[in-house]
């Protein structure tokens, strides 16, 4: 069983790599230049 603190740490992972990922996209992107 996952403990909590591990799941937390998972999810801000998760949502490190998605944001990251987001910004990279957004940098190729003229689109969203104004991020």
């Amino acid at each position: 069983m996952i403990r909590f603190g591990t799941d937390i740490r998972a999810v801000f992972i998760c949502q490190k790599i998605a944001y990251l990922f987001l910004t990279f996209k957004a940098r190729k992107s003229p689109r969203f230049r104004g991020w």
